[in-house]
């Protein structure tokens, strides 16, 4: 683990991140796509580097599409 997140300091990026990835690995078993075993978990790592800021985005955004544009101000009084 100690490692990992120096590598990760070195490179900029938060320990945080650094934790997530060796997490990851570890619980599928240090296996690239769930079958091939990790041959280098630096190249791994820049990846991970190089997408992180996809998933923190995505993260952040909202589904807009599943919400409904509607008004919030309604009369129930006048009929449709």
């Amino acid at each position: 683990v100690e490692e990992v997140k120096t590598y990760f300091l070195e490179n900029d990026f938060p320990e945080q991140e650094a934790q997530k990835f060796f997490n990851y690995f570890k619980s599928v078993g240090w296996l690239v796509g769930g079958k091939t075993p990790m041959v280098d978990w630096q190249a791994a790592a820049q990846n991970w580097m190089i997408n992180a800021p996809k998933f923190i985005s995505n993260a952040k955004q909202p589904n807009r599409a599943k919400q409904l544009n509607t008004t919030t101000d309604k009369d129930y009084s006048e009929p449709l």
